[in-house]
């Protein structure tokens, strides 16, 4: 038996009491002490929430950059969610220690907490910095074209490139290294063709939201 706190008519609140095995229990209350109504819905026990790890650490202020996350005692419950600062995005349970969330759009370019939630009100016990940053924006390429037989480097200008581990290129539909200049400059490396062929050029500061 714990205690309630009584809100309104239509509602009151408990702190749910330390329990030793991780089941669904039943709810019931009473105004009494002797006649108990059970709730329509039983109360769930799990081991806590761990993050570990998030990759990628940052994505574009639009949204929808994939977020894997590592951790510990995740479940599968459609009440699952992630949370980046306040905003929530459905979490897709891979394993126990695995998840996957769809960051949602921010406002501007800034740093928010991502936490787990559950069942609306429990937090998991850790969480990591997400970073939001604007969306790359590309100016030119120099030089334009290349011979083909030698692997070289070219420049790519734009805005909004960060010096981060995870800084790439796109040639065409191959992923290829990048090298950080400025934050207005950075050095792709062409891969090696066999005949000639136009591509696109693009870089995520992600490897992932090209």
């Amino acid at each position: 038996k714990v205690k309630a706190i009584f809100v309104n008519s239509n509602t009151i609140q408990c702190i749910s009491p330390q329990y030793n095995q991780l089941e669904a229990v039943e709810v019931a209350v009473t105004n009494n002490a002797l006649d108990y109504i059970d709730c329509p819905s039983n109360f769930t026990y799990y081991m806590p929430l761990f993050l570990k790890t998030i990759s990628p650490l940052s994505g574009n202020v639009a949204g929808g950059t994939e977020v894997t996350i590592t951790g510990e005692n995740f479940v599968e419950n459609s009440s699952l969610y992630c949370l980046f600062g306040k905003e929530r995005a459905t979490a897709n349970v891979v394993s126990k220690t695995k998840l996957i969330c769809i960051s949602p759009p921010a406002s501007t370019p800034r740093e928010v907490e991502v936490s787990l939630l559950c069942y609306q009100d429990t937090f998991s016990m850790t969480s990591i910095t997400f970073k939001y940053e604007n969306d790359i924006t590309l100016i030119d390429i120099h030089p334009s074209f290349s011979t083909g037989d030698v692997v070289k480097m070219v420049k790519v200008r734009g805005y909004y490139f960060f010096n981060s581990e995870m800084l790439c290129c796109m040639v065409g539909s191959t992923l290829s290294s990048a090298r950080f200049i400025s934050t207005t400059e950075v050095m792709c490396t062409l891969p090696i063709y066999s005949e000639s062929q136009s591509f696109n050029i693009t870089v995520a500061n992600n490897c992932q939201d090209f």
